[in-house]
């Protein structure tokens, strides 16, 4: 027989439930509408903007305004639900049931719209939705890991990339020392390394990888020539071992790029 302490106990414990619930619908809502935009809208390689992003004129200033508005909003929703949650004496009273309810809908949507804002809208206004300067480092790197370890990215870019893209006075950082040199001298002073460590199959791979990066319409020479002044790639084994992992399925390109940029909803 329960006692009115173990029932409202139990209704404690069922609110929590559901809470659980609607929190993953919210989270597996925003994953869907996000993962929609990016197969219409990035995975083709032609696909034009989005009609909307276009209409609203929307620039990063304005959409990192709207989710810095958005996100005050919802720390103040969140707070006056710790306030307005309804004990058990009050539960059977539909005004406070749909005050409840209520809030937790409006904190449902400013997440979805929030989480939206801050996954697709904000990315894809800039020129590319997916990031090919994480693709580069913490994409690529790890699929030739072997071969490149953590110090031979960028020489190996410069020995693969046209001098018509790198140019020679190109500055290159040498992750050995982290120090600069320039293009002209990795090409003099490493000659066909690279290659050399690679198997024909292996060094094409990489160099078409490198010309897709070095393409305008996905990341640019600008972009990448930015990128060799950088530190490296600095990921965990597990990180290393997971995108290996992923790129035994999938082929090496664009497409499954951007496709994986898809985890950092799931992050």
């Amino acid at each position: 027989m329960s006692t009115p302490a173990s029932a409202a106990s139990d209704e404690v414990a069922q609110q929590d439930r559901g809470a659980s619930w609607q929190t993953l619908g919210v989270y597996l809502a925003l994953f869907v509408l996000v993962a929609i935009h990016v197969f219409v809208f990035e995975v083709p390689e032609d696909a034009p903007r989005p009609s909307w992003l276009s209409d609203l004129k929307l620039n990063t200033r304005m959409i990192e305004r709207g989710m810095l508005w958005s996100s005050l909003a919802l720390a103040g929703l969140v707070a006056a639900r710790a306030q307005l949650r309804p004990s058990t004496a009050d539960a059977e009273v539909p005004s406070a049931r749909w005050k409840h309810r209520a809030l937790k809908w409006t904190l449902g949507i400013l997440v979805l719209v929030n989480g939206f804002n801050y996954f697709y809208t904000r990315r894809a206004s800039f020129d590319q939705w997916w990031h090919c300067y994480d693709a580069y480092h913490y994409g690529l790197n790890p699929v030739f890991q072997e071969e490149l370890g953590y110090e031979r990215l960028y020489e190996c870019t410069v020995q693969a990339a046209p001098s018509g893209k790198i140019g020679q006075k190109s500055r290159v950082r040498d992750l050995r020392t982290y120090g600069f040199t320039d293009a002209r001298n990795v090409r003099a002073a490493r000659g066909p390394e690279c290659k050399a460590r690679m198997s024909p199959e292996r060094w094409a791979l990489f160099k078409d990888n490198i010309d897709v990066l070095l393409d305008r319409a996905h990341c640019g020479p600008g972009r990448i020539r930015s990128a060799l002044k950088d530190q490296g790639y600095n990921g965990t084994p597990f990180h290393t071992a997971l995108i290996k992992t992923y790129f035994t399925v999938a082929p090496v390109n664009r497409v499954w790029f951007v496709i994986l940029a898809l985890v950092d909803i799931l992050a």
